[in-house]
């Protein structure tokens, strides 16, 4: 059982600087050329999705990730053989699954959409979860999922480079120094989305003027921001976690583009807070889990106020991607505390305006 985290200790939580070199819109990693050329290509199907990505092979169950099928597959990058298949059809819906490269200013990603609640959650369970049948809150309808391992990929590259000349017993070192070059030589970086109302909230809660299409389409276009912002600190600003300042971030990304302001009363409702209360069922408890209890009440008032202070700052998010990609590294200097202080909208102006003139 892990050690409780103070409430001081979780307010603390920073990301690192950005790199002063950083180019954007960042560059496309290595995997995203094979999944150009595979999965995500003009063509293909879920067909191609599940016969290119062999963890599709293996059927969720409980103790699939210690199986003999997972470690010839997916450890040891085995070529699959004709009986390496799930014995269950993967998706219900394979028409309904759609894989494509959406475009970033933090770089390019996969990005799997799935029609079917049940096929997302397949999705979920055999990706993040190495096919174990983890739960899927109802709450959760979409992924950012970093560090899945490509056999796929790992063997076309290995194969190339002992065609190039490269020695077998070379071929570790030479794995090592691709790997810290490009943490995405041998692992995926991706998306997967389903599609639903975004947090669960009706249109009428939103904005009154939203029909339930409406809301539905920028649900689409919110949950696709949130969990780019998440790769964009991932990628730029060294980490991605479960914790509120993380979804702060990316909840305040994807409105700002979705519905071209941030609502703090929208927000803290998608959190499961209402009048000062958490909900059983809210999606807060996912961000605290190490948190001490007694710290509750007071994590709530700041995140409200560190809510209100970001709507006040919104206005100057409505731009353009790279703009709002600079501006978002900006913002992520600050932590909760500082988030959450008086006078911190008039702070960041002014920070804001020295950017604009630096670049």
């Amino acid at each position: 059982m892990s050690e409780s985290q103070s409430l001081e200790a979780y307010l603390g939580r920073r990301f690192e600087s950005p790199d002063p070199k950083t180019t954007i819109p960042a560059p496309a990693q290595a995997h995203i050329d094979w999944w150009r050329r595979g999965p995500a290509s003009r063509d293909a199907t879920a067909v191609d999705l599940v016969t290119d990505i062999a963890q599709f092979r293996i059927d969720v169950a409980e103790g699939a990730s210690d199986s003999s099928r997972y470690r010839r597959l997916i450890r040891e990058t085995q070529v699959p053989g004709p009986d390496d298949v799930a014995t269950e059809p993967v998706f219900i819906d394979p028409d309904g699954v759609e894989t494509d490269i959406h475009e970033h200013a933090a770089g390019p990603l996969p990005v799997v959409a799935c029609r079917e609640r049940i096929d997302f959650e397949r999705c979920f369970r055999t990706l993040a979860g190495r096919c174990e049948p983890i739960d899927v809150p109802k709450a959760v309808h979409a992924l950012y999922l970093a560090g899945l391992p490509n056999p796929a990929r790992t063997r076309e590259i290995q194969e190339a480079w002992l065609a190039s000349g490269g020695l077998d017993p070379d071929w570790p070192a030479e794995a090592r120094a691709r790997r810290t070059a490009d943490p995405t030589t041998f692992h995926d970086q991706l998306i997967l989305v389903h599609d639903a109302p975004y947090a669960g909230l009706a249109a009428p809660e939103v904005d009154s003027s939203y029909s339930e299409r409406d809301w539905l389409e920028r649900s689409r276009i919110l949950r696709l921001e949130h969990e780019f912002t998440h790769h964009t600190t991932h990628r730029l600003l060294g980490s991605y976690r479960l914790h509120v300042l993380d979804e702060l971030y990316a909840d305040f990304m994807g409105f700002t583009k979705a519905m071209g302001r941030f609502d703090a009363r929208v927000f803290l409702a998608g959190l499961g807070i209402r009048n000062d209360e958490v909900a059983n069922d809210g999606r807060l408890w996912t961000y605290v889990r190490d948190l001490d209890r007694s710290g509750i009440g007071e994590l709530v008032d700041i995140t409200a106020r560190c809510a209100a202070n970001l709507e006040a700052i919104a206005p100057g998010f409505i731009t353009d991607e790279r703009t709002r990609l600079r501006r978002l590294l900006l913002l992520a200097r600050a932590n909760m505390q500082e988030l959450g202080e008086a006078g911190w909208p008039d702070r960041f102006s002014a920070r804001l305006d020295q950017l604009d003139r630096d670049v």
